[in-house]
């Protein structure tokens, strides 16, 4: 039972480094700026970049060398699919369950 334990936080701690590597601010794009798969990606881990940028200076959610309206759709996807979709879409409603409907056609009838 102990091993299977450590196991999850070694890795837990090792997907968190992996997220940290690839966070925004980061020197690989200095060069060359950030386009729209890099937007895409930093929103997936907006989460965990915010987590740790508030621990740290070096680290922050968005990159600020992008290419603009790229990165920004990319960014704003990424952060969509992380978050949830927010009530942009409506959920199906569900068919009522066999009690909720006859207790319903009950009071229909005795209305009637």
């Amino acid at each position: 039972m102990k091993t299977g334990k450590v196991i999850a936080v070694l890795a837990i701690m090792s997907l968190v480094m992996c997220l940290i590597g690839c966070a925004a601010n980061n020197e690989m794009y200095l060069s060359k700026p950030a386009g729209f798969w890099a937007g895409f990606w930093h929103g997936l881990i907006c989460i965990v970049t915010f987590i740790i940028s508030l621990f740290t200076d070096s680290v922050g959610i968005y990159e600020i060398n992008n290419s603009g309206g790229w990165y920004d759709f990319g960014f704003i996807l990424g952060a969509v699919i992380a978050l949830g979709h927010g009530g942009l879409w409506n959920p199906v409603k569900k068919k009522m369950s066999g009690k909720r409907s006859a207790k319903k056609s009950k009071k229909k009838s005795s209305a009637n």
